[in-house]
């Protein structure tokens, strides 16, 4: 469909969403580059060439990309989230972690910046602060081990390693092949 419509930026900008799912970062880049070149006020292709340009390692790149969609798409709490995501990816949690925050104020549903925000603050040893995020991300994922686990984890920093066992019972239950 592409090569039947290569001036469809939409189409353009969903190649390289599938080029990126499989790794293919460099044609994923071209091809959202391309869909920015066919429509620049396109926010998804500029999103995604962020995102990529932030697995190939190309931060300052990414920052600018991630601007652009942020101007274009205020109200989208993805982009904050891949920025974040992004910053972190770079260890510059400080940078990151106001853009996890936005995220939530715009989506207060955004669990997935609930929980990045809860490890950047777990990293920086504000446990206390980490646990109110990871109660709720384990509340809206109830079967996924790893933010159990992380929550166990704060608990048990915190001081509350008897509030820790039911959270590691169930992340093991849930994953028994990670127990051992």
């Amino acid at each position: 469909a592409v090569a039947a419509e290569p001036h469809n930026a939409l189409l353009v900008d969903q190649l390289g969403s599938l080029e990126g799912q499989a790794g293919n970062w460099q044609e994923a880049e071209t091809a959202f580059s391309h869909a920015i070149a066919i429509d620049s006020s396109l926010a998804s292709a500029h999103l995604h060439l962020a995102v990529v340009l932030g697995h190939e390692q190309q931060l300052e790149r990414a920052e600018a990309e991630f601007a652009r969609a942020s101007q274009l798409a205020p109200q989208n709490a993805t982009v904050q989230l891949e920025w974040g995501n992004a910053l972190a990816a770079a260890n510059e949690d400080d940078r990151a972690n106001p853009h996890f925050r936005q995220a939530i104020e715009l989506d207060p549903n955004q669990i997935d910046a609930e929980y990045q925000l809860g490890l950047l603050l777990q990293r920086a040893g504000k446990e206390e602060d980490a646990i109110p995020l990871f109660q709720k991300v384990v509340a809206a994922r109830p079967q996924q081990a790893e933010p159990l686990t992380n929550l166990g984890l704060a608990m048990v920093q915190t001081g509350k390693a008897k509030d820790a066992i039911p959270l590691y019972r169930r992340a093991v239950a849930i994953t028994p092949q990670n127990a051992t």
